[in-house]
């Protein structure tokens, strides 16, 4: 049976003893991450790493609990997913990726069952949720929720577990996606979105939309892009197709918003498909009903023209500016080092509906916690390569690094 929501999760962890309460008053900055440092290395009675989740109930400035380590072991990954096996889940994802276009009406009527199956897992629109029972217009600030500084050289508080949905400009298609924000005040937060991820190719698109309609409109006398820059198209495209905000072109930028909504606090189904390697046609959500077996109900946004997974525990609706850029980093990241200050979009989050538990990862090189995921994505990327035009059979994550070969 699905997790409908994190508090489902959290109560399964409690029953089968994986998960201790933390009641003490902790701060969110550098001593909840050291705390959760130490247990994630440490090992059971029985010698099993990872050691136990960690839910923070008492996080210093906020009445918001936090929920740290939940994926830190090889059993928490199997009741994550509901499998006795991660192989398992590898099996399901093969035959799901296999579906062909039928050949004839034979190949049609075998496929019918198939369909009919597939079709349990689309997700589906309702009309409220939890993550609508408080909806915070005014006073809103970032500050308030407990977000983290896991290491002492990071630039400040990174939101590190965030399914960050975005839709294309061509196509219409949501994209749920997990880039880490930092946090640079109380309604703005950096969007790290690499270049290869779907996220930033949406940005780029936009660009270019952007710089296409003001060359139209724009008298040639107005060059200036909201930085001071002078604004130029072939500039333009040259940061459109080199990043997805890390490298500032020498002209300037075009003027416009592109829609953005974060879901915080989701069910561990959701939270892997959004890091999972999936074909560009087959959006996340589905993936994530796939994994649980159950569909996902979403919600329409307040003011994003988005659907958000409407048990999430935070949402944020926002816009990144897209001529607006700002330093991001540097980050303890997952290789052990930390990633340098680079030039990100920014996204102004000003419109929350808040429900209570954050749940949040930590950077840094640890042998178990950041070892899970790729343990999952090791099953998971050999059945979906060859469904996304990818040359090769086998490929692996090294927890260490990051990388992947």
């Amino acid at each position: 049976m699905a997790y409908n929501d994190l508090r489902e999760w959290i109560a399964a962890l409690e029953r089968a003893g994986e998960l201790k309460r933390v009641k003490t008053e902790v701060d969110p900055v550098l001593e909840i991450a050291e705390i959760t440092d130490r247990v994630s290395k440490g090992r059971d009675k029985k010698g099993h790493p990872g050691g136990p989740a960690l839910l923070f109930e008492n996080p210093k400035g906020s009445n918001i609990p936090v929920l740290i380590n939940q994926f830190g072991s090889e059993r928490r990954m199997r009741m994550a997913l509901e499998v006795d096996s991660l192989d398992e889940v590898a099996d399901r994802i093969r035959h799901f990726m296999d579906v062909k276009s039928p050949q004839g009406i034979l190949d049609k009527i075998k496929m019918l069952p198939m369909l009919a199956e597939m079709g349990k897992f689309f997700p589906k629109t309702v009309s409220s949720g939890p993550c609508k029972e408080v909806i915070r217009k005014d006073n809103f600030d970032l500050n308030h929720l407990p977000i983290l500084k896991c290491w002492p050289q990071d630039a400040g508080r990174f939101i590190t577990l965030p399914c960050v949905v975005t839709r294309d400009p061509k196509t219409g298609k949501r994209n749920v996606g997990m880039y880490r924000m930092q946090v640079y005040d109380g309604q703005s937060a950096g969007m790290h979105w690499q270049r290869q991820k779907i996220g930033a190719e949406h940005y780029r698109e936009m660009l270019r939309r952007a710089s296409a309609n003001q060359d139209q409109n724009t008298h040639p006398s107005q060059t200036q892009g909201r930085m001071g820059y002078p604004r130029d198209n072939s500039s333009v495209d040259v940061m459109a197709r080199t990043s997805g905000g890390s490298v500032l072109p020498e002209g300037g930028l075009p003027t416009g918003k592109m829609e953005v909504a974060v879901a915080i606090g989701t069910d561990p189904a959701l939270t892997f498909s959004a890091i999972v390697p999936a074909p560009p046609d087959v959006e996340e959500y589905l993936i994530a009903g796939f994994l649980r077996q159950s569909p996902v109900e979403l919600v329409k946004c307040e003011t994003v023209d988005l659907e958000v997974p409407a048990a999430s525990e935070i949402v944020l609706e926002g816009y990144v500016n897209l001529d607006e850029l700002r330093t991001e980093g540097p980050f303890g990241d997952h290789t052990g080092f930390y990633s340098l200050p680079d030039l990100y979009p920014v996204c102004g989050a000003y419109f929350p509906a808040v429900d209570e538990t954050d749940d949040s990862g930590t950077g840094g090189r640890q042998p178990s916690y950041r070892r899970r995921i790729p343990q999952f994505n090791d099953r998971f990327y050999p059945k979906v390569l060859p469904g996304a035009g990818a040359q090769g059979d086998e490929c692996h994550l090294v927890a260490w690094t990051g990388d992947v070969h």
